[in-house]
């Protein structure tokens, strides 16, 4: 989920305009994204903020074959909401094992 973004952890996530979670992301940025990996044991909860993008060059780079099923327009459907992951920290288990990755970003400042 993180390929080109490796270091900072940052990612892009799509939904439907119409849900009710990304009203609450639209009003409050604030959010944090979970990764597990049962079998092994490990998890990666990130924190950081969210922002809607608007940019139809953006939404068609992370389209994928078979969502016009939900989104019949394509990248450019009004319900097709994407948001730009920014995260700001991160926290790694693995076994009895923490491991706190501070990104030195502050919360809701942008580059």
């Amino acid at each position: 989920p993180f390929l080109g973004h490796e270091e900072d952890f940052d990612t892009y996530i799509g939904t439907n305009t119409s849900s009710r979670k990304a009203g609450q992301l639209i009003a409050d940025g604030r959010s944090c994204v979970y990764y597990v990996d049962g079998p092994g044991f490990r998890g990666l909860t990130v924190v950081g903020d969210m922002s809607p993008i608007e940019d139809l060059g953006i939404k068609a780079a992370l389209w994928r074959e078979g969502w016009e099923a939900y989104y019949p327009l394509g990248p450019g459907d009004p319900d097709f909401a994407v948001f730009h992951f920014r995260a700001l920290r991160a926290r790694h288990y693995h076994g009895l094992r923490v491991t706190e990755l501070d990104l030195g970003r502050q919360a809701g400042a942008r580059p």
